[in-house]
């Protein structure tokens, strides 16, 4: 799942993981993205931070707090990454990733997230 209030984010993120012959859905913001999990599990999700309603941190939280879905990966994406790094291992994200970030790394670590989950 592609977290992400930027139409543009979206759209670039969801080309990529068709690209790696991957299946997305896609969410506006956090609130989105809770009403979308619960209708339709994802395997991992790739989540822009500063979004309005539930910006990604929050969503990660939200992510770890339910027990059904705390299993999921989860990826934030930030242009601001700096200082973002200890608030994302806060609230339990799997990785934090720059923007714009490494195609081949990204592939990487979703195929890795895929074999051995968390």
């Amino acid at each position: 799942m592609i977290v992400d209030d930027s139409k543009v984010g979206r759209v670039k993120t969801n080309r990529f993981l068709l690209n790696q012959h991957f299946q997305s859905q896609m969410a506006e913001d956090g609130l989105d993205a809770v009403q979308k999990i619960a209708a339709q599990m994802p395997d991992i999700v790739i989540t822009d931070v500063e979004m309005p309603g539930m910006d990604g941190f929050e969503l990660t939280r939200e992510i770890r707090r339910n027990p059904a879905t705390a299993h999921l990966p989860v990826i934030i994406i930030s242009g601001n990454d700096e200082g973002y790094a200890a608030r994302a291992q806060e609230v339990g994200a799997d990785l934090i990733l720059g923007k714009p970030y490494s195609e081949t790394d990204m592939a990487a670590h979703l195929h890795r997230f895929m074999q051995n989950g968390r």
